[in-house]
C-alpha cells in the first residue's frame, strides 16, 4: 500500500506539466490510466484517500488534452469517478480534497463533446454534481458549476441541467467567490438556451440576476 500511494504521488506530481502528462500517458503501454481508475474504485483498492487524490488529479490533468481525454474515456473514468461521489461511504465523504479532485476530474472531461454526453448520460450525475454546488468549500463549488458550464453546451443536456441545478446556480450568482459565481453565470446561460429554462429562470431570478446573466448573453451571443 506505502508503495502504491508513493507512485500515485509521482504520478500526480509529473503530471502537473505537459510532457510528464504525455509521459505518463505513453508509460507501461498505457495502463496507467486504467491503473489510476482502479486506485480510486474505493475500499477494495487498497489505496489510501491521499492516493486516491492524487490519482483523480492526474486523470484530471490528463483530460486537459485529446489524447489523455481519449483515454479516460477508453477506460471510463467518468463513470468510475461518479460512483465514487455517489458512494454512501467512503474516502469521497470523508476528504474534501477527493472530492475537489473528482469534480475538477469531471469539469476537465466535460469541456469535451463525448466527455460531456456520457457524463450527461449517466443516471443521477446531475444530481451528483448539484449536490457539490452546495459544498462550503469553494473550490468544489467552482468545479462543479464549470462542469455544468460544459454540460449545459451539448443541446440534449441544456433542460436537465436546469430542472437538476438551475436553483443551486442561480443562488451560485451572488458567491463570494468571483469564479464560482462566473462559471454559475455561464452554466446558466447555457441551459437558458433552452426556451423552457429560460422561462423558468426568469420567474426565479432576482431582477438584478436577470441583467446581469441575460444582458451578457446578449453582448457574448453577438461578439
Amino acid at each position: 500500500a506505502a508503495a502504491r500511494d508513493a507512485a500515485a504521488g509521482v504520478i500526480a506530481s509529473a503530471t502537473r506539466t505537459r510532457p510528464g502528462a504525455e509521459a505518463a500517458l505513453n508509460a507501461a503501454d498505457g495502463a496507467v490510466v486504467p491503473a489510476l481508475r482502479d486506485m480510486i474504485l474505493g475500499a477494495d483498492s487498497g489505496a489510501s484517500a491521499a492516493a486516491k487524490t492524487h490519482a483523480l488529479q492526474s486523470l484530471g490533468d490528463l483530460a486537459l488534452f485529446d489524447a489523455g481525454v481519449e483515454a479516460c474515456l477508453v477506460a471510463k473514468v467518468a463513470l468510475t469517478v461518479l460512483d465514487a461521489l455517489e458512494a454512501p461511504s467512503g474516502d469521497a465523504r470523508t476528504c474534501p480534497e477527493l472530492r475537489v479532485a473528482a469534480a475538477r476530474m469531471l469539469k476537465h472531461l466535460a469541456q469535451d463533446p463525448r466527455g460531456k454526453f456520457i457524463v450527461f448520460r449517466r443516471d443521477g450525475a446531475l444530481q451528483i454534481l448539484a449536490g457539490l454546488l452546495r459544498s462550503r468549500t469553494t473550490d468544489l463549488r467552482a468545479h462543479a458549476a464549470g462542469a455544468f458550464m460544459g454540460i449545459a453546451i451539448e443541446v440534449q443536456a441544456k433542460l436537465p441541467v436546469w430542472e437538476a441545478a438551475g436553483a443551486d446556480l442561480v443562488m451560485l450568482l451572488r458567491d463570494p467567490s468571483p469564479l464560482v459565481a462566473e462559471n454559475a453565470m455561464y452554466a446558466i446561460q447555457n441551459a437558458c438556451e433552452h426556451p423552457v429554462a429560460k422561462r423558468a429562470a426568469v420567474q426565479i431570478m432576482s431582477e438584478k440576476d436577470r441583467a446581469l446573466v441575460f444582458n451578457m448573453q446578449v453582448m457574448v451571443n453577438n461578439h
